[in-house]
């Protein structure tokens, strides 16, 4: 996902110089994609917060934002 998807998520930061400017979750040095995937893994948001040391309220939030653009992933037909 790029940082075009990301961009109107208060808890996802994009700093050039930081991650190579990969969406990151907020000041934290962990990829926005990185929630995503580990929740589809199975992953439950308190793992994934606990995890990789982040607030469980920025996992929650990266996730519901995720699933609630996620259609416009999808290529039309």
């Amino acid at each position: 996902m790029t940082a075009e998807f990301w961009k109107d998520c208060p808890r996802v930061q994009v700093d050039p110089y930081k991650m190579h400017g990969s969406p990151t979750v907020g000041a934290y040095r962990l990829a926005a994609q990185t929630v995503v995937e580990c929740e589809e893994l199975g992953d439950a948001p308190e793992e994934i917060a606990a995890d990789y040391g982040v607030p469980l309220e920025d996992v929650r939030a990266i996730l519901g934002y995720y699933h609630a653009r996620e259609p416009q992933l999808m290529p039309s037909r």
